[in-house]
This record gives structure tokens, C-alpha cells and sequence, in this order.
């Protein structure tokens, strides 16, 4: 709110500690808010060089190249990071990502599958290359990858995000039976969901019902889970409770489109309805 202010504190900031990575991080954003973008770029530039290009510079200048849509420059520091530090995960993370934001999918795809290879005990780096294919919607390969770690280490949360992998695919059969299981062995609220959904789509209503209901009772926040219990309420009949549950999840999450287009549906019906009462 005073950049004026902001500036002169900086700027003494930068007189006792030029290296200083907090005060480059607000020279550069105060040029950026100022829109002068080359002044921003040319202190960071000097933070790197003043470091001997630390890490930390890097990364700081390749967020600066990312924000100012320079996604290759970008590229070029968190690759320079990668080769001195092939453990740094969370820069490789990073990386992968960016590549993926640049359309090159081969690459993005290497980097994060090297990162589950080098740390296979670090759960973020094991479910890189899977995460990134559900990302991207690629369910036949995100379903490979995740059944070739469930055949390592069988554990609730990869196999819950099988079942949701074979849902998207269209694989409802082994869905439906990997989520029964993960129902019956765990207490995975995402399986209960699942188990849910697939009762929705074969118009189940009262089956839906049980799983949805199931979820709510653990996670009252759960706008998702009230979003679906509307739905299998008002499939099974039950009107006023999916209204009431449908705006309960609109509460819950203000930016649940799919709850606000079924109320402004129900709704506008509802009017029409009563409309032709009318006219009759």
C-alpha cells in the first residue's frame, strides 16, 4: 500500500546485504508492480551472480522467468539445478511441471519419472509420473503405472486412486471391485465415493445413498460428498433433501459449478412449473 515506503526500505536492505535473497525477492516485485520488468530481471541477475549462483538465486530468477512467461529461460536455470543436484526433488518436481506447462510432454514425462526412480521412498517422487498422467487425463498409462506400484507396496491410497483411474478409463468393472475391497478392508472415504458413484451411474439411488451418507458423517465439510448425496437423494425420490443437500454444498464450496448450475435447473423447472399451474 506505500511502495514508496516499501522501496526505500529495500533499498536500504540491499545497501547492508546485497546478496540478500529477500530483499532481491522484493526489489524484483516492486519493479514488477511499477511494470518495469528489465530492472527486476537485472537485480535478480545480480543476486545470481553475487551467490555464485546459489540455488536459491536460481530458482528465485527461473519463478521471475515463469511469472514473466519466459518458460524457457525458465527451463534452462532448473535443468542447470538438476545436473549439480540430482537428489533436489523438489526442484526436479518443479521442472517436470514446467515442461509440462510447455507442452513438452516427453520431457515432462522423463523428469518425473527419473524423480520416482531416484527416490522411491519419497511419496511425492514415487507418484510423480502417475499424478501427471491423471493430470493430463492419460488413464491407460496413469492405470499402468499405478498397477506397477500397487504390485510393490499395496497400500489404501494408491489403490484408491486405481479404482478412481479405472473409473475415468471406463474399466467400471474392476472399479467397482477394487473399491469394494478398499470399503471392506479400510475406512478410505474415496472408495466409499467411488463405490457411490458407480451406484449413481446405474441410477442405484439408495445404494448411492449408503456410501455417500457414509462420507458425510466423517467429513461434514465435504462439499463433493453433499454435492452427490443431493443428486442420489433427488434420483431416489427424495426432492426436498437433494435441494437442502445441494445447497448445503454451494455453502460448503462457493465455487462448486456443478451444484449451482443443478439449483439455477431445478429452480428455473420449479418456476415453470408453477407458471403453468397458473395458466391452468
Amino acid at each position: 500500500a506505500q511502495p514508496e515506503a516499501a522501496r526505500e526500505q529495500v533499498d536500504l536492505l540491499l545497501a547492508l546485504d546485497p546478496s540478500s535473497r529477500m530483499g532481491r525477492v522484493l526489489d524484483a516485485a516492486l519493479d514488477l508492480l511499477s511494470r518495469k520488468a528489465p530492472l527486476a530481471e537485472a537485480s535478480l541477475l545480480e543476486e545470481v551472480k553475487l551467490t555464485g549462483r546459489s540455488t536459491e538465486s536460481l530458482v528465485t530468477l527461473a519463478n521471475f522467468y515463469q511469472v514473466t512467461q519466459q518458460r524457457p529461460k525458465a527451463a534452462e536455470l532448473l535443468v542447470e539445478i538438476v545436473q549439480r543436484e540430482p537428489q533436489n526433488i523438489a526442484v526436479r518436481m518443479q521442472l517436470g511441471s514446467l515442461y509440462a506447462q510447455m507442452g513438452d510432454g516427453a520431457s515432462a514425462e522423463r523428469i518425473f519419472r527419473e524423480a520416482g526412480q531416484i527416490a522411491p521412498a519419497d511419496p511425492t517422487a514415487a507418484m510423480a509420473l502417475p499424478s501427471y498422467y491423471v493430470r493430463i487425463g492419460d488413464w491407460p498409462k496413469a492405470a499402468a503405472e499405478l498397477e506397477s506400484m500397487v504390485k510393490k507396496k499395496s497400500d489404501a491410497p494408491t489403490r484408491s486412486l486405481l479404482a478412481a483411474v479405472y473409473y475415468r478409463a471406463g474399466r467400471r468393472d474392476e472399479a467397482r471391485k477394487l473399491a469394494e475391497q478398499l470399503v471392506t478392508q479400510t475406512a478410505d472415504p474415496g472408495a466409499h465415493l467411488l463405490c457411490g458413484l458407480i451406484h449413481l451411474d446405474a441410477r442405484e439411488y439408495e445404494a448411492a445413498l449408503l456410501e455417500f451418507e457414509r462420507v458425510v458423517r466423517d467429513q461434514h465439510d465435504s462439499a463433493v460428498a453433499a454435492y452427490l448425496m443431493a443428486r442420489a437423494s433427488y434420483g431416489a425420490g427424495k426432492e426436498q433433501v437433494g435441494v437442502e443437500q445441494m445447497e448445503r454444498a454451494l455453502n460448503l464450496n462457493h465455487e462448486l459449478l456443478p451444484a449451482r448450475l443443478w439449483l439455477i435447473d431445478y429452480r428455473s423447472e420449479e418456476h415453470t412449473s408453477e407458471l403453468q399451474s397458473l395458466r391452468h
